[in-house]
């Protein structure tokens, strides 16, 4: 008899331990030549298909954080300056004088609506004086800064602001307190 590598074995028994103790030995060569190529074969696909998918997800993040973090700084800007803009006289100079600009349109419509009806009433002759004074008043130029309160005419603004900060800056905190407490009343 002869074995698997050109040996003569005497033996049945051993020639059956030798053949198992091949079959073993090549079975972990095997083994151990295949299976963890194998494993990091697999590892090595599915790292190369899901890594760039990966890098762009991170970075769509960091450019979604990006935005977040600009938009959310604006905001805070934005809250900043509306809360300081309560604080700004000029707003309440502005809100009082187109208060006082609403008031005088209406006056004055009201006169021109009393002239026309005045004219109707007349005939219809020549202009009337009446006519001539109201296309005067619109073209006049005016000067200055005029206080919406008080009517009182200040040649700068400073002027007009610290008249108002030493004139009218307690009734309107006094309004604003009365305000305040119908507010609150309220709730």
């Amino acid at each position: 008899m002869s074995g698997p590598i050109g040996l003569e074995v005497q033996h049945p028994e051993t020639e059956y331990r030798l053949k198992k103790v091949s079959e073993k030995f090549i079975e972990s060569i095997h083994l151990m030549v295949n299976e963890p190529s194998v494993g990091l074969y697999r590892i090595q696909e599915h790292v190369r298909r899901s890594l760039p998918q990966l890098v762009d997800k991170k970075m769509e993040l960091r450019s979604c954080q990006n935005q977040i973090n600009g938009v959310c700084y604006d905001l805070d800007y934005s809250i900043k300056t509306v809360q300081s803009m309560q604080h700004i006289p000029h707003f309440t100079i502005i809100q009082e004088c187109l208060r006082s600009a609403i008031a005088s349109k209406k006056n004055l419509d009201a006169a021109k609506l009393e002239r026309r009806s005045k004219k109707v009433d007349e005939g219809s002759g020549a202009q009337s004086a009446d006519a001539v004074s109201e296309v005067s008043i619109e073209t006049q130029d005016v000067e200055g800064f005029i206080c919406p309160n008080c009517m009182q005419v200040l040649t700068s603004q400073d002027e007009l602001l610290e008249h108002w900060q030493s004139q009218h800056e307690t009734a309107n905190d006094t309004r604003q307190g009365y305000n305040d407490d119908a507010n609150n009343d309220q709730d």
